[in-house]
């Protein structure tokens, strides 16, 4: 699951508008916002116990889907600029993410973001 930023600037500073069609939030709210906000990853074993996913439990509850791990990593371009944030959800297999995950994941979000 991907998470856009509403709009933003291209590399020369102009404004944008998002062509994302994932879910969009507002810069620190729950996971993904702060994410955004803050730029940097969070990994969370136990959605459900961390008090910073406040808004999650109903997503869920209106998406029918159950939220147990997740890892949340900026999308950073070549300034630096967080323009867009990248969300995984229940490791396959269950368990939570690890180290080699996260470790792919900010991999990922670097080739992403200068693309």
């Amino acid at each position: 699951m991907a998470s856009g930023l509403n709009g933003g600037e291209d590399d020369d500073g102009e404004e944008t508008p998002s062509s994302n069609t994932g879910i969009r939030v507002k810069m620190g709210q729950g996971i993904a916002g702060r994410v955004a906000r803050d730029g940097k990853m969070i990994a969370i074993a136990q959605a459900h116990d961390d008090s910073r996913w406040s808004d999650g439990p109903q997503v869920d509850d209106k998406s029918g889907f159950q939220t147990h791990s997740m890892l949340c990593c900026p999308v950073k371009n070549s300034k630096g600029k967080v323009v867009a944030v990248i969300q995984f959800l229940n490791k396959q297999g269950g368990g939570t993410f690890d180290d080699n995950d996260i470790k792919l994941t900010e991999l990922l979000c670097s080739h992403v973001g200068t693309s």
